[in-house]
């Protein structure tokens, strides 16, 4: 039976999506140019045509940057396109709407003092996080190969979410002998010792049939995180392949500092420097930033969980809004698809 690739229709769909935005945008400048009795050139070179050609590329790029067969740098390549091509379709809107869209001004303006400090703290901790991602020999991390385990299964096999049943006793020995490679059994935690002559064959005889593995946690961050194996990782080695998951999880954890930080200024506006004090604390403490630079599903739940947080501050603050509480109830079931401690969410509203 060929299996459903799920990944595969989803990197699909959005470069098809944003292939047909660029011709639908393009065909409503000819339309205008026509019924104006303009010109073509005038009509591509608008605000509008290049807000909505943009938007399409970066659908575009996304799309292809997403789409497995193809090299990590390939890859890297596109998504690097779709996020200059957002650029440019966000300064468009910007500028459609009378406002300023040139970016050097706009982030002098935004980055003074506490604001620059704030940028300054979650710089140097994705740096130390980098360092930890890039010096810590691979599988060393809590729990890392089992995670590992159920982002590659889910790359892998074109799935959303994977279950006991997808297991796949092959791709798990690999691990192991990629672990041995590592020093693992000098380093790791296993409840057993280490034979170089009859290596275990799977992660029950490491761990323990309760332990052995995670197929069991929610499926959210395993989907989007097997996108990204499947995207950038799948052709490299499995230590390569490990790096790269743990610089995915790197660029969560700066999102999650920014929605702290956030947070921090919803709630306390009037002390700065308190604000900055909490960040320093959360941003550069170092057993989690050990957890950041790793393969694991506790800064994305965290990410969500923060932003969650942010938004009932400001539904506080400012009363509620219908955008607010409907990110809020989005954002409570995606922490819930997270990590089943991201139910704490749900009490917070």
């Amino acid at each position: 039976m060929v299996p459903f690739d799920i990944l595969g229709i989803a990197a699909n769909f959005l470069w098809i999506i944003g292939l047909a935005l660029i011709l639908a945008a393009a065909s409503h400048a000819c339309y205008r140019a026509r019924l104006a009795g303009g010109s073509m050139r005038r009509s591509l070179g608008g605000l509008t045509f290049t807000r909505d050609a943009s938007w399409g590329l970066m659908l575009f790029a996304l799309g292809l940057s997403l789409a497995g067969a193809r090299r990590w740098w390939e890859s890297l390549l596109w998504l690097g396109l779709a996020v200059a091509f957002g650029v440019q379709a966000w300064q468009a809107q910007r500028r459609l709407a009378g406002q300023n869209g040139d970016l050097w001004p706009l982030a002098r303006a935004y980055f003074q003092r506490e604001r620059l400090a704030a940028a300054g703290i979650i710089a140097l901790a994705l740096l130390l996080a980098l360092l930890y991602a890039l010096i810590i020999r691979p599988w060393m991390q809590p729990d890392e190969p089992r995670h590992f385990e159920i982002v590659q299964h889910v790359g892998r096999l074109g799935k959303l979410s994977v279950g006991f049943d997808d297991r796949r006793a092959d791709w798990e020995q690999a691990i192991i002998a990629d672990m041995e490679a590592q020093d693992f059994w000098w380093y790791g935690f296993s409840m057993i010792g280490w034979d170089p002559d009859n290596l275990p064959q799977s992660f029950n005889e490491i761990w323990g049939d309760y332990f052995a593995t995670l197929f069991s946690q929610q499926p959210l961050f395993y989907s989007i995180a097997g996108m990204v194996y499947r995207a950038w990782a799948d052709d490299l080695s499995l230590s390569q392949a490990v790096v790269v998951m743990r610089l995915f999880n790197i660029l969560l954890y700066a999102g999650m500092l920014a929605g702290m930080w956030a947070l921090l200024q919803a709630l306390l506006p009037a002390r700065p420097r308190l604000s900055l004090a909490v960040l320093a604390f959360v941003a550069l403490w170092p057993s989690h930033l050990t957890i950041a630079a790793s393969v694991t599903n506790d800064i994305f739940v965290e990410l969500v969980v923060v932003w969650l947080l942010y938004a009932l501050a400001r539904t506080l603050r400012e009363g509620p809004s219908p955008a607010l509480l409907a990110a809020a109830v989005l954002l409570a079931v995606l922490a819930v698809l997270s990590k089943r401690t991201g139910l704490g969410a749900v009490a917070a509203l």
